[in-house]
């Protein structure tokens, strides 16, 4: 009796990863169902017309509107899920508190951790977010894919504005309203939840890879499929890169603020180098001397002085894949696999919802 009772536990234990991963997939839908919910009714309350192409009902349509809805779409998506799923055994004993409270907690500032919040900030942006964009245009291909994919379209009017000022006021405001939606959506709120259900080193592989393929997704609006390909590949790949460590950080650290900060910041001065090809006709290597090479130098700098903290905090960022394969257990394969096509799914449905 003992024995059947051992085997039907191995057999519920073999099943439970792929049934946990179809949970999260459902939390996560829920959420997103919220989210677009939310934005049809703010959509519907602002008299705007997006083919204007003016600038305000650009920022407002295409940013603060997604944006606001990601958030409240969340916090009564997660009631939903919490009035579900709070009498079964569907999340993990690790869940201790309400999920809204979790998820909005990686907000909070506090005196204690404002000075350690703000240095990790500086490392992020300078150490992670500008070196890989840095790598990634200095490829052939990127920079001019980057231009073809974002010049023209009606969310990105500002690229092409005349004058510098013009176009750096309406980029921090549109960044700033990416950066909170994507860090929000794929740290605090999908690798916050996804870790109850299928572990944290499986939550921030799953969420990096949607993460990594909204950026490939860019493609889209290519004109020439096979020669944007690489560079498509690649803007994915640094994605990919960047959704695992600062996965690895919201796991460690609950710390959402200086994650978006650093994205926010980066995306700025990414946007910036697209400006300057586009609008200046500057070649990438004049780019690099007078936006890159400061930022990259402040970058060592900050690598030497914190190099003692930095080597501390390493360990947990070498070890994703091994931690990775461990939570995996014996069937990696397969789960390799199901982690890749659940982060395909939720990635065509996200680009669609937020």
């Amino acid at each position: 009796m003992q024995k059947d009772l051992k085997n039907t536990k191995n057999e519920e234990d073999q099943s439970s990863p792929y049934i946990k991963r179809a949970y999260i997939f459902v939390e996560i839908m829920i959420i997103l169902l919220c989210t677009l919910f939310i934005n049809l009714i703010l959509s519907m309350l602002v008299p705007f017309d997006t083919a204007s192409g003016h600038i305000v009902e650009v920022v407002v349509i295409y940013y603060l509107i997604p944006t606001l809805s990601v958030i409240l779409g969340t916090w009564i998506g997660l009631y939903i899920v919490n009035f579900i799923f709070k009498s079964s055994d569907v999340i993990s004993s690790s869940q201790e508190i309400h999920p809204i409270k979790e998820v909005f907690s990686t907000f909070k500032v506090t005196k204690n951790n404002l000075k350690y919040q703000f240095m990790n900030t500086l490392l992020l942006l300078f150490l992670l977010f500008i070196p890989l964009d840095f790598i990634a245009y200095s490829i052939p291909g990127v920079l001019d894919f980057s231009i073809n994919s974002l010049v023209g379209s009606n969310s990105q009017v500002f690229l092409s504005e005349e004058t510098y000022v013009t176009f750096i006021s309406s980029a921090l405001i549109v960044y700033l309203c990416v950066g909170l939606k994507e860090e929000f959506f794929f740290r605090a709120v999908s690798i916050q939840r996804g870790k109850h259900h299928i572990g944290k080193y499986s939550s921030i592989f799953l969420f990096s890879i949607a993460f990594g393929l909204s950026h490939v997704a860019y493609i889209i609006t290519s004109d020439n499929l096979l020669a944007d390909f690489i560079p498509a590949l690649i803007w994915g790949l640094s994605a990919f890169i960047i959704g695992l460590i600062a996965g690895v950080f919201m796991i460690k650290r609950r710390w959402l603020i200086p994650l978006i900060i650093a994205h926010w910041l980066n995306n700025v001065i990414s946007a910036s180098a697209l400006w300057l090809y586009n609008q200046q006709s500057l070649t990438f290597g004049r780019i690099s001397l007078i936006l890159y090479l400061p930022f990259l130098i402040v970058g060592v700098v900050l690598a030497i002085l914190f190099r003692k903290h930095i080597a501390v905090e390493y360990k947990p960022y070498k070890q994703i894949f091994k931690k990775y394969a461990e939570e995996s257990g014996p069937n990696k394969t397969g789960l390799v696999l199901t982690d890749i096509g659940v982060g395909f799914l939720i990635f065509l449905i996200a680009i669609m919802f937020l």
